[in-house]
């Protein structure tokens, strides 16, 4: 140490001093200290804050924390994030502005930002998606979602998997499905093939746009429909079930003069629960038999299994 190098202290009275300086804490005791070792108060001072400094050196943990608690972000980043919050999750702009100082501590963003930087990123989209050559495009699927109670017209190309649409619209008439397949269309799109369900809509606006393109309606539908149908039929088959069983009841707790009047309703039970059992009968197999339809159907290439290939 540079101060004590300066006076006549033998290296053991150094030690010696180091260790005594440091626990030097009442009033009085540097100028103590530096009478017995012949030294100033300001060597002594020196000598106390050395022995701090190593000792905390011997016991502060000098090894880099195993997180990071200070990041550094820059307007680009900021906007690619709030970009990638908007669309890889249902995060509303608020949820956004709270979520950005967790991922990058001691940034802060406003709700006007967060929605400015979302619209514009919205609009880049737009004008680059008008660019886009959909000449490739053979076939297609088309489909109505819906945002807060507005339709959303989207369509995609069957082989790739591209969303050449997703149109937000006030309504799903055949001429505002037309609309929204134009605009594709002038972008080089002429699908040979679509697949759809049975919206009115959404048949018309294809056939208004493209002359000649072989219409497909999705066999999802086939079977959703078929299925609903069945499974109304089951529960109208169960309660005259429970009809059935009520009058065969009546008619046993009948009287002899009652007994008469009691057998017609008994009768018209019967009668009711044989039918709608057999409705339900026959609409179970047809759901049965469409299921098995596409057992028969390669869904790669649209065609049918033959026996040799199914062999």
């Amino acid at each position: 140490m540079p101060i004590l190098d300066r006076t006549r202290l033998a290296p053991s009275d150094k030690l010696h001093l180091l260790v005594k300086s440091f626990s030097c804490q009442a009033h009085g005791n540097i100028t103590s200290l530096a009478s017995d070792f012949s030294i100033s108060r300001k060597a002594v001072y020196a000598a106390r804050d050395a022995m701090q400094t190593a000792l905390n050196a011997l016991t502060q943990d000098t090894r880099e924390p195993n997180c990071i608690i200070r990041v550094g972000v820059d307007k680009s980043q900021l906007r690619r994030a709030i970009v990638a919050l908007s669309i890889t999750s249902a995060n509303s702009i608020r949820a956004i502005q709270d979520q950005i100082p967790i991922m990058y501590p001691g940034c802060s963003v406003s709700f006007g930002y967060v929605q400015g930087v979302i619209i514009e990123a919205q609009e880049q989209t737009a004008l680059f998606n008008n660019t886009i050559p959909l000449a490739n495009i053979e076939s297609i699927a088309v489909d109505e979602m819906f945002s807060q109670g507005d339709p959303v017209l989207a369509g995609i190309d069957l082989d790739s998997g591209y969303l050449f649409s997703l149109s937000h619209e006030t309504s799903r008439v055949g001429e505002t499905w037309a609309r929204v397949l134009n605009e594709a269309k002038e972008q080089g799109m002429e699908p040979k093939h679509v697949v759809k369900d049975g919206a009115k809509g959404i048949t018309k606006g294809i056939e208004m746009t493209f002359d000649e393109i072989e219409q497909r309606d999705d066999a999802f539908h086939a079977v959703y429909l078929a299925s609903k149908a069945r499974l109304k039929l089951e529960h109208k088959a169960y309660r005259h079930i429970a009809y059935e069983a009520h009058a065969v009841k009546k008619h046993l707790k009948a009287s002899p003069e009652n007994k008469r009047s009691v057998a017609k309703s008994l009768d018209w039970a019967k009668k009711k629960y044989a039918d709608a059992i057999k409705r339900y009968t026959l609409a179970a197999q047809a759901v049965q038999k469409i299921r098995r339809a596409f057992c028969c159907i390669n869904f790669k290439s649209g065609e049918l299994i033959t026996l040799d290939a199914a062999q």
